[in-house]
């Protein structure tokens, strides 16, 4: 005969459930991303503090080596001693007019191609040259000119500056008017050029011009232009 009794369970298998399985695996995968989200986490602070280790190392390669150069700065001064201030340039200037044609004699420039300048040159302090000394030899030595039988006569001494208001040059101005003049060739200095060659200086050329030109061609030289206002020009 057919048994009518129920279906018997095979013990030791548990039932298969896809529910149950579907919500272990999502468990499984969210927490696997926590891990990996944990993991970020922790490289991200290893970075920001290896960085932070970095600019700390280079901060301190930077304070050093700025020690370094200020020691080395110490060490120098105490070798070669305090440094020695830039000594106040003594620049002469030299005017020569002539009262029968109302002109002044300028040069014209090395530096500015059609401008016409006074004689112009420093006092060589070095050599304790005096202002009438250097007159008589920047004369000679820009222009090819002697004067005989006359003494310059000083126009002033004007006091140029920089713009913290430091006093950098005096400007000793004189005149010579209606002189006697004897003109030569001096000798050419020697000056590098722009490629680097040695050149003998260009021969500077006299010009006799008017009194008002004279003014007009010293606008952009303060000093210069002072001077001849007190020329005896200037005072008339």
């Amino acid at each position: 005969m057919l048994s009518t009794s129920s279906p018997r369970r095979f013990s030791g298998f548990p039932l298969f459930n896809p529910v149950q399985q579907k919500l272990q695996q999502r468990k499984l995968q969210r927490r696997s991303l926590q891990v990996q989200q944990q993991q970020q986490q922790q490289l991200q602070l290893q970075e920001v503090e290896q960085r932070k280790i970095q600019q700390q190392q280079q901060q301190e390669k930077e304070k050093q080596l700025q020690q370094d150069k200020e020691q080395d700065r110490q060490e120098q001064a105490a070798l070669t001693g305090p440094k020695k201030k830039k000594p106040i340039r003594q620049a002469i200037g030299i005017i020569i007019t002539d009262s029968k044609t109302g002109k002044v004699l300028l040069l014209t420039s090395r530096k500015r191609e059609g401008a016409l300048v006074l004689p112009r040159g420093d006092r060589n302090d070095d050599a304790q040259e005096t202002s009438e000394e250097a007159v008589i030899r920047i004369l000679y030595e820009e222009a090819g000119i002697r004067i005989i039988n006359q003494s310059p006569k000083r126009l002033g001494t004007y006091t140029e500056g920089n713009k913290r208001g430091k006093i950098i040059a005096h400007h000793w101005m004189y005149e010579f008017s209606d002189a006697k003049l004897i003109q030569s060739i001096p000798p050419r200095k020697l000056i590098t050029n722009a490629e680097g060659e040695q050149v003998e200086q260009k021969q500077r050329e006299l010009v006799w011009v008017p009194y008002n030109e004279a003014l007009a061609a010293t606008l952009d030289r303060p000093m210069s232009h002072l001077a001849l206002k007190s020329s005896s020009f200037g005072s008339t």
